[in-house]
């Protein structure tokens, strides 16, 4: 993705970059995590970004996370709705 000349003058400076990412972001403690991301993917010899791989714990123990904890809560959740159905039926029959 080439850049324009604004896009290039405000990522040459360090100093200009966090300035206007905590206009944006407006959280204080969030403008070091992105400056730094966007100072890392920056290529400066070709005055683009380029991709760099990275890598991510909590994408990968979310995958976990998703497998032990959300597939039994949905498992459980299907006889648990059939017996309050049942349940508000015999109430009602009554």
């Amino acid at each position: 993705m080439q850049l324009s000349e604004y896009q290039k003058q405000i990522l040459s400076d360090p100093k200009t970059l966090r300035e206007k990412l905590g206009i944006y972001l407006q959280t204080p403690e969030k403008i070091e995590i992105y400056a730094s991301a966007c100072e890392k993917f920056l290529d400066p010899q070709a005055n683009e970004f380029t991709f760099k791989a990275t890598w991510s714990w909590w994408a990968f123990l979310q995958h976990y996370f998703s497998f032990f904890i959300e597939r039994p809560i949905r498992l459980c959740f299907v006889p648990c709705w059939y017996a309050f159905l049942s349940l508000l039926q015999a109430y009602f029959q009554h």
